[in-house]
């Protein structure tokens, strides 16, 4: 069956839904709640220094971002080679409540 002008075929298995991205925004680093999520991700983590550095490839703990959740905004942050486990880490920490970015991307 020939396609029509402007027709793309769909990939086997794609799904037909559109799912929306949640708002996202940044902690500012003069902001109280920068010092607190890194305070929480040491809690969580067991790392104090919060860095969990992983010497042959210099991996340390990221902030990526804060997004919008069913709950309040999150903190994320990622470790791409954790140098206990071995393995790419994400850990997401509620942020403090009424805390919300100064800048919304939605």
């Amino acid at each position: 069956m020939a396609k029509k002008a402007g027709q793309r075929r769909r990939r086997a298995g794609a799904s037909h839904r559109k799912e929306a991205l949640p708002p996202i925004g940044c902690i500012e680093k003069k902001e109280p709640e920068w010092e607190i999520a890194w305070k929480e991700l040491a809690r969580r983590t067991g790392d104090p220094d919060c860095e969990a550095l992983d010497e042959p490839s210099g991996e340390v703990w990221q902030y990526m971002d804060s997004f919008l959740g069913a709950a309040g905004w999150v903190h994320e942050f990622r470790h791409r080679h954790h140098p206990v486990t071995g393995d790419r880490r994400y850990v997401r920490i509620p942020a403090t409540p009424g805390w919300k970015p100064k800048v919304v991307i939605h």
